[in-house]
């Protein structure tokens, strides 16, 4: 919100600036005006954008999902509880969640995940929104940063590290 009243402020400014310097004011001078209005609000809204990918957050709202199986008896036994791959150069978790009675794949940031085995007896991961913690920036830049955080709480032993290849 306060990043919006910046810019608007900005670009009035200039161009009240810009049409009061001119003598005569004609329409052309007031096009030219609001050319560099636009220019002003683009260069300010891009200056001011900048803070908010350094400003800290914190999680809030936790929710919690349970995590579904996917069991495979075609050639393998087992089950797929958590995954992982990359996309673009981006690396995600995938896992299973069921919402309205229809289960869907669901994909969170390695970045912004973390992993806890236990005693727990069915899989389930916390999503938190994520939040500036500062309200300075809450007012400028919107209440919520636009990632979630995500805690997995994996019975023992789902995470391995064995690999099977088979060249066959």
């Amino acid at each position: 919100m306060g990043l919006y009243i910046l810019v608007c402020l900005a670009a009035i400014t200039v161009f009240i600036i810009f049409v009061c310097n001119a003598y005569y004011p004609e329409f052309i001078d007031y096009l030219f005006g609001a050319f560099l209005a636009l220019i002003a609000a683009l260069i300010v809204f891009l200056i001011a954008v900048i803070p908010s990918f350094f400003a800290e957050t914190k999680a809030v709202n936790p929710h919690k999902t349970e995590i579904y199986s996917i069991k495979d008896n075609a050639k393998t036994s087992g089950s797929f509880v958590l995954g992982s791959g990359t996309v673009d150069e981006e690396q995600y978790f995938y896992f299973v969640t069921e919402k309205n009675g229809f289960k869907s794949i669901s994909k969170a940031a390695v970045e912004d995940s973390k992993m806890k085995e236990g005693k727990y007896m069915k899989p389930y991961v916390v999503t938190y929104d994520m939040e500036f913690k500062s309200s300075f920036a809450r007012f400028f830049y919107g209440k919520e940063a636009s990632r979630e955080s995500y805690e997995f709480y994996l019975p023992e032993n789902t995470v391995t590290t064995e690999y099977k290849i088979d060249l066959e």
